[in-house]
């Protein structure tokens, strides 16, 4: 467990160190599947983009551009949640940070095996879901 020091007081939180245990709740049965409960800002946009490209040296920019957002919908909102989006995709270990590509101003991020196996179960998935559609209306 994690210890929380604010200001003088401790706080324990519930949250266990993935990194130190074997134990990911975002991992099941040998999938790599993400779940809206994990609170990512922005789900169904990364999701989006996680299916339709690959990230190699990105910035932040680079996710804002190909964020389907309408225009005018996009607010300084939209932009801390995508920044907030990344820090969590980060902190899940699906994005890494690019040390040596990463500037004091900005990062670049790449995927990890993890997002590879996140994309290939979410195809899967969308194909399942076009297949039952189908069956049904046969």
């Amino acid at each position: 467990m994690k210890f929380v020091v604010y200001r003088e007081k401790t706080v324990i939180s519930v949250i266990e160190d993935y990194k130190s245990t074997d134990y990911n709740p975002l991992l099941f049965a040998g999938y790599s599947t993400m779940k809206n409960s994990v609170h990512l800002p922005l789900y169904n946009e990364f999701m989006d983009i996680f299916a339709n490209y690959e990230i190699k040296n990105w910035q932040a920019k680079h996710f804002w551009e190909k964020m389907i957002i309408g225009k005018k919908s996009r607010t300084e909102q939209h932009r801390r949640l995508m920044y907030m989006g990344l820090r969590v995709l980060v902190k899940c270990e699906y994005l890494e940070v690019d040390v040596s590509e990463s500037t004091s101003k900005t990062f670049s991020y790449n995927e990890t095996r993890w997002l590879d196996e996140l994309r290939k179960n979410h195809k899967k998935q969308m194909l399942e879901k076009v297949f039952l559609k189908k069956r049904l209306n046969f």
